[in-house]
């Protein structure tokens, strides 16, 4: 049931994906070349050396095989892709200390393009927000300038959390590479199973956060503190509904990216995230016996719908 609420509130608030991607670019554009300035410098050392030039052509001839669906032949070559990955991890220990300054910069550039990016989602959350409640048509600028305050503390809190454990999963999906699984596809299919494993995860424990403040007008820290307590939160309702929403999102990107070499990318990456976000408010309205427009002539209304005060109706322009 809620897919099919999720689905109704995201074609609802279509129009928000294009005012996102906007967003989305103008910051992709700003930090994308900061970033390519403080990785210029290993960048070029390490493209320029022989073990690079020789891993990219064991990466493509790798590729080549397995579309030709070679299983013997892909493990021979991954073989070599493996060796030419020892290779150039040696000339990247041989330059350790300008490694250590550029990755330092890329990080911290990486820490506030996220925060920005974060601060995006919040405003386009607030616009689903309006529409389910009000059926307003909140202007993303708009409403990015009046949560500014609120989103920028949760973003605060957000960022650094969701960084540590991001870290720590490419940390653990690293280990899998290093284990050196001679089966590609076996290698494939566990990498790809653990990444969306992860994924999931992080999905569900934040799942309440932004519709917390939104609709239950906590602060950002208070939102957050059911994450690590999710007793009565429906975790594994909310989880199982996280596989679906997972495994769409990375199908439909990927076919955007072979299909349309990339240009579909410019509407699925954005649209995404706001089906991700129009779940995370429906969820939080079944679970908190909420009442909220589908659309303008379609109200969801709980079996033991929780009195709503002229106060929690307009919470969403309350301490701003």
């Amino acid at each position: 049931m809620r897919f099919k609420q999720t689905f109704h509130v995201f074609v609802d608030n279509f129009s928000t994906t294009y005012k996102l991607l906007l967003y989305k670019i103008i910051v992709w554009v700003i930090f994308g070349a900061a970033a390519f300035g403080a990785l210029y410098p290993i960048i070029h050392k390490i493209g320029s050396s022989d073990e690079w030039q020789t891993l990219v052509e064991n990466v493509r001839e790798l590729v080549r095989t397995m579309f030709n669906f070679s299983e013997g032949d892909a493990s021979e070559i991954w073989t070599l892709v493996l060796d030419s990955f020892k290779d150039v991890w040696k000339v990247v220990q041989g330059m350790s200390v300008r490694v250590a300054l550029s990755l330092t910069g890329f990080v911290l550039i990486l820490l506030v393009e996220r925060f920005f990016q974060s601060l995006g989602h919040f405003a386009a959350s607030s616009v689903i927000h309006d529409k389910m409640v009000m059926q307003a048509k909140t202007p993303f600028l708009t409403a990015y300038t009046r949560h500014l305050a609120k989103a920028s503390l949760y973003s605060v809190i957000f960022v650094p959390l969701t960084f540590v454990y991001d870290v720590a999963c490419i940390a653990l999906l690293a280990y899998i590479f290093t284990l050196l699984i001679s089966n590609i596809f076996l290698w494939l299919f566990l990498f790809i199973l653990l990444f969306v494993i992860l994924m999931i995860v992080r999905q569900t424990m934040t799942s309440d956060w932004i519709p917390s403040i939104l609709f239950g007008g906590c602060g950002p820290a208070r939102a957050m503190k059911p994450t690590f307590s999710r007793k009565g939160k429906g975790t594994w309702s909310v989880l199982s509904n996280y596989v679906v929403y997972v495994l769409l999102v990375i199908a439909i990107n990927v076919a955007a990216l072979f299909f349309t070499f990339g240009v579909g990318l410019f509407l699925t990456l954005p649209a995404s995230y706001i089906v991700l976000l129009s779940f995370q408010n429906v969820n939080y309205c079944d679970t908190n016996d909420l009442p909220y427009f589908l659309d303008k002539n379609t109200i969801v209304r709980p079996e033991k719908e929780r009195p709503m005060s002229r106060e929690d109706f307009l919470r969403g322009n309350d301490n701003d």
